[in-house]
């Protein structure tokens, strides 16, 4: 018997019973799931955590990975937003707008160019707190919305916002955000600390420790008022300085810049009790007293008149020209009237707490000079005052 044979090439099956074939993503949009991987590994996330802080499933986000699903410009924002990633680099991989910026900001691309992408990678923008809402057609994807609209906003505030990242804080924040808020500026800030003093020949560790020693003493400063607790007492004349800074928006600060204009050096070498637990051992040579920063203020082998400090000596001299203000200035200080007669001359500079005295005791005279014009006689003495209202 004889079996016929089919042709089996010439079957064919009906097309509703053929596995749909889903047509693969563009290029663009492959490059974008996959860094958003990529970034999510590199921030030590889980897919679980990462999704459950952006507020998209597990599988959303798994989708978006896996190069399954266009990744929406909303999600993309939130991702940025929350974990700090620059905008600008999820959508296209590159640093283009930043490179420009440090270009115009004078930070040569030669400068610890194998930390600039890491730099470079942590600055976002917020542009979802930006954006909102409003702009956006719902739904859109990232790698439409990010080059039609949101690359010029991108440039404008990274342009603004260059030394640090920026975040628009709700109430309603996860507390995570603010923590590498906080984590993501320090770095950045020594790091870039750190490539200056190289670039100017300083010890970088020694900037940064100075850096840190400030900023422990603003951050303790402000943790305490917010508490309700007062400043320490034996804290405030170490924080002079800060006065100084907030009266003269030109004072050098640190030995990067101190040693440069020959300001005062108390300046760099303040300490007080929570920087020393922020700064560790410290060396013998810096363990310097009040008195002998004062001295090391005063001592120098070329004095000179800074700009600021020749405009208060101008104000002092106008004050003191009338007979007798010299000498109340001098016991106001409890100093000889000869060393008031060298600063007001220029001889001499006076150190760093003193000029602050001297700037009181100027704007006191001038303050009673408005309220009685031509009145010549010092600023009173609290005694006096104490007695005149009795």
């Amino acid at each position: 018997m004889t079996i016929k044979q089919e042709n089996i090439s010439s079957f064919s099956v009906p097309a509703r019973l053929l596995p749909v074939q889903k047509q693969k993503l563009p290029r663009v949009e492959l490059d974008i799931c996959r860094r958003l991987h990529d970034a999510r590994k590199k921030l030590g996330l889980t897919a679980a955590d990462c999704a459950h802080q952006i507020g998209v499933p597990r599988t959303t986000l798994v989708n978006y990975e896996m190069g399954k699903t266009p990744i929406r410009a909303d999600v993309a924002l939130q991702f940025c937003r929350e974990f700090l990633v620059s905008e600008e680099w999820l959508a296209t991989g590159r640093y283009d707008a930043l490179k420009r910026l440090a270009a115009q900001k004078g930070i040569p691309e030669t400068s610890d160019l194998e930390q600039m992408p890491e730099l470079f990678f942590r600055q976002c923008v917020d542009l979802h707190s930006e954006v909102g809402n409003r702009g956006l057609p719902s739904r859109s994807l990232y790698s439409e919305a990010f080059p039609n609209c949101l690359a010029p906003i991108y440039e404008r505030l990274a342009g603004e916002f260059f030394y640090f990242p920026r975040v628009v804080l709700c109430d309603n924040d996860n507390p995570q955000i603010l923590q590498r808020f906080i984590q993501v500026t320090l770095a950045r800030w020594l790091l870039l600390l750190g490539n200056e003093a190289v670039r100017r020949k300083f010890v970088p560790g020694r900037v940064r420790r100075e850096y840190i020693r400030a900023l422990f003493e603003v951050a303790d400063l402000i943790f305490l008022r917010f508490m309700g607790q007062p400043t320490p007492g034996v804290q405030m004349p170490h924080l002079e300085w800060l006065r100084v800074l907030v009266r003269d928006p030109n004072v050098p600060l640190g030995t990067m810049q101190t040693q440069i204009a020959s300001a005062d050096h108390f300046l760099a070498d303040t300490v007080s009790a929570p920087a020393q637990a922020a700064s560790g051992k410290r060396d013998k040579a810096e363990n310097i007293g009040e008195n002998n920063l004062k001295e090391k203020s005063l001592k120098s082998t070329k004095l000179r008149v800074t700009p600021d400090l020749a405009s208060l000596l101008e104000r002092l001299n106008q004050a003191t020209a009338a007979r007798g203000q010299k000498m109340a200035l001098a016991q106001t200080l409890g100093v000889p009237p000869a060393r008031v007669s060298e600063w007001l001359s220029g001889k001499k500079e006076p150190g760093g707490a003193v000029t602050l005295r001297l700037l009181d005791w100027v704007e006191e005279w001038e303050r009673q000079q408005q309220e009685s014009p031509g009145r010549s006689n010092r600023p009173e003495p609290e005694a006096q005052r104490k007695r005149q209202t009795k």
